[in-house]
């Protein structure tokens, strides 16, 4: 997948249908990810697969189901950088709902996401788990 614009829907696509390896497949070694406003207890940002992994299978388990409502994509007139616009219908394993809007940036090369930056609420990850405390417990053991 060399356009960026595919790897970015196949993003989205891979954790709809919750395919976590094909999902971690889109990313390269080294790549970086960056969550600027990132909820209580969770990490602001991950360099390379050996931190996203652990991450992303933490996030995957705590999701039963997945839909993104409004996505957009669009190129950024940085070459090789993506951006996308959506909302997340999330019903979380335990039943609850989470519900939340994002902006990411992607820079992809050579049809891998080379770094990610997630924009959301923080206070409505911080709703859906319950408190921070459960967030760290969960994402940073």
């Amino acid at each position: 997948m060399s356009d960026g614009s595919a790897v970015v829907g196949a993003f989205f696509e891979r954790l709809h249908d919750r395919d976590l390896e094909g999902f971690l497949a889109l990313w390269a070694p080294d790549a970086v990810m960056e969550m600027p406003f990132a909820a209580p207890g969770l990490p602001a940002g991950f360099r390379g697969l050996d931190e996203l992994e652990p991450f992303w299978r933490t996030v995957f388990s705590e999701m039963a189901k997945v839909d993104f409502e409004g996505l957009e994509i669009e190129a950024l007139a940085r070459p090789g950088w993506w951006m996308s616009r959506q909302e997340g219908r999330i019903r979380l394993a335990d039943g609850c709902p989470y519900d939340n809007r994002y902006i990411c940036l992607f820079e992809v090369r050579e049809g891998l996401i080379r770094a990610y930056h997630e924009y959301y609420n923080p206070l409505l990850v911080v709703g859906a788990f319950g408190d921070a405390e459960t967030v760290a417990g969960k994402f940073t053991a």
